[in-house]
């Protein structure tokens, strides 16, 4: 079993060409061609991503923290 990390940006001048939406439907094709049970894909909290990726039934699994080093 695997799970496909995406790791990926849109710029913000292609976030409303569906550049995003090709993205997920072919890292789902690809994971399914290596037998994968699925995607991770990540984005910031709150942002228009999250919308999207509710809306192609992708679940929240699990949440990255980050902090900043002097």
């Amino acid at each position: 079993t695997c799970a496909l990390p995406i790791y990926s940006a849109i710029s913000a001048a292609h976030r409303s060409s569906g550049a995003g939406l090709a993205l997920l439907r072919e890292a789902k094709r690809a994971a399914a061609d290596m037998w994968c049970a699925g995607i991770f894909a990540s984005a910031p909290a709150g942002g228009r991503a999250d919308e999207l990726f509710s809306a192609l039934g992708l679940e929240p699994v699990s949440r990255i923290y980050f902090a900043a080093v002097e």
